[in-house]
């Protein structure tokens, strides 16, 4: 009781404002002008507690005692709703103006204690109820009917709906608190500076759309992203490029041919594909980041069954599997697999067996007319790997499909691999092209369609395309001077690179600048179509 033994009260007056007890001690605490004061006994305004232990302070209909030593009195706080006041071992004051009405506990440690009006928002702990609707927006969604400004976001045990986020949103701490509820990202991103608590596979942040979650990671730090979509499909990440950089993470359900979009992979694999960026970009410094991914047995899809024989793949231009091994990990049904001191460019990535070369990347496909009846069918593709060869068929009407050419693959190859057939025979009209790549496995992956159309009302333009190969410059000539034409050269990919109109049937198209390369020069006029292939070669 000696270091009470100082304070005594002389009945302030509770509408007074700004009133206060005690020093620049530990635990001072200042009243308001509102009915929302701290109170004890009847008649006193102000308590001070002094000890230097850890105490609460809470909201509720009943008063919540302050769990100090044997010498402080029945402190509680009037407000309604809740809020913790600590204290600690250095002097922290509850400090603002004499308007202000409410005091909670917005900090990160103890006794560090913010102030302000109970409005529309609040620094401390704001727990989700979801009373209303899925909405973050909504203050009757919040136990407190305020919504959360930065500070700790906490899920209700009794929250009725999962947190939709609304717009960007930035916390410090967001605790699941073992509710069974979701944060969905929708296309927003969800910032969290501290951390999260109580995450699991029933409860973490679902990226259900182009939304992340973000965070700062300090060099020789690391975090943990309770992230997922249907899957709970954590990844945590360890810093130590040698600086700090912001990362941010979101998972996709599945693994496609094009990273994050295209056919989607039948081969041994995970059911996910984690979508990984950070700040400084492509490359990593000194020892790299480490990165540990987890998933459930249950997403190990078409005959992944050895855990040992799984490897990291990433995807710039094509899926490309790591060289280096991780480790695996296992409790019950949960996988973990570390991949150490990654130093490459980011996201996506997706796990595999280590026999599986995922296929070919397909860059471009097209189906040029030469002529009213040749069609030359061009396709480039990277990661060509255990490929036996690619068939082309043509179709009249789109559905029913001929097979007319087969190629054999190159083979085994990292970079642009191009094939292409010239079809002698294509009909009047619309024609339909694609092409069926086969691996050695006997599986086969079909392109997306090709069109090309012509009038039957169309003829060959007699035009001379002059010299071929060229290198400085391409003459297009028509045999008759009168008839007038635009042409457009192409690239492989279909690109424009030159355009123009002729001037009394002549065009002069300029090559010196064009990279060394194949290309097409696309001639129409008045009733006439012509297609030719071009050599620019420097």
């Amino acid at each position: 009781m000696k270091r009470f033994a100082f304070l005594f009260f002389v009945g302030f007056s509770l509408s007074a404002s700004a009133q206060y007890l005690g020093g620049s001690g530990d635990g001072d605490i200042k009243t308001g002008i509102s009915s929302k004061l701290l109170n004890g006994t009847a008649g006193t305004a102000a308590w001070f507690y002094g000890g230097s232990g850890d105490g609460d302070i809470k909201a509720g209909a009943t008063n919540k005692l302050l769990d100090g030593t044997t010498a402080v009195l029945a402190w509680y706080y009037g407000g309604s709703g809740d809020g913790d006041i600590k204290s600690g071992t250095s002097s922290k004051t509850l400090s603002g103006t004499a308007a202000t009405t409410n005091w909670f506990y917005g900090g990160s440690g103890d006794g560090d204690v913010k102030s302000a009006r109970l409005t529309s928002s609040y620094l401390g702990e704001i727990e989700w109820v979801g009373t209303n609707s899925t909405d973050w927006n909504t203050t009757g969604n919040w136990r407190q009917t305020v919504l959360p400004v930065d500070g700790r976001v906490k899920i209700s045990s009794a929250a009725v709906r999962d947190l939709y986020l609304d717009q960007n949103r930035t916390i410090n701490t967001l605790d699941f608190n073992g509710a069974g509820r979701k944060v969905l990202t929708g296309n927003f991103n969800l910032t969290v500076n501290t951390g999260f608590v109580g995450a699991n596979s029933t409860n973490y942040v679902k990226t259900t759309g182009t939304g992340t979650v973000k965070t700062s990671i300090s060099n020789g730090g690391s975090f943990a992203f309770p992230v997922g979509n249907t899957d709970y499909n954590p990844v945590t990440i360890a810093n130590n490029t040698g600086s700090s950089d912001n990362f941010d993470v979101r998972v996709l359900n599945e693994v496609y041919s094009s990273g994050t979009s295209g056919t989607l992979l039948s081969d041994p694999r995970v059911s996910a594909t984690w979508l990984i960026n950070k700040t400084s970009g492509t490359s990593n410094a000194g020892n790299g980041v480490d990165l540990s991914f987890t998933f459930d047995d249950a997403q190990k899809k078409n005959g992944l069954s050895n855990d040992n024989n799984i490897r990291l793949y990433h995807y710039g231009s094509s899926w490309v599997k790591q060289s280096s091994n991780g480790s695996i990990s296992k409790t019950g049904t949960t996988i973990t697999y570390t991949y150490p001191q990654y130093k490459g460019s980011f996201s996506p990535f997706a796990l595999g067996d280590e026999s599986v070369v995922l296929p070919v990347n397909w860059l471009y496909f097209n189906c040029l007319r030469e002529e009213i009846n040749r069609v030359n069918v061009v396709w480039a593709v990277t990661q060509e790997q255990n490929v036996s060869g690619y068939t082309v068929s043509r179709s009249t009407d789109g559905v029913i499909y001929n097979d007319i050419h087969s190629i054999p693959a190159v083979g085994n190859t990292v970079g642009i691999q191009q094939y292409e057939h010239t079809d002698p025979d294509a009909p009047l009209g619309t024609a339909y092209y694609r092409i069926t790549q086969k691996d050695l496995s006997g599986e086969k992956q079909v392109s997306e369609t090709c069109v090309s159309t012509v009038s039957r009302a169309i003829q060959v333009a007699d035009v001379e395309v002059y010299p071929n190969p060229t290198d400085k410059k391409l003459m297009v000539t028509a045999i008759e001077p009168e008839r007038s034409f635009s042409y457009n050269l192409v690239d492989i990919a279909g690109k424009t690179i030159r355009k123009g109109q002729s001037i009394e049937g002549r065009s002069v198209v300029e090559t010196s600048d064009i990279p060394t390369g194949i290309y097409y020069l696309h001639i129409q006029g008045s009733g006439m179509l012509l297609n030719r292939k071009v050599l620019i070669n420097h």
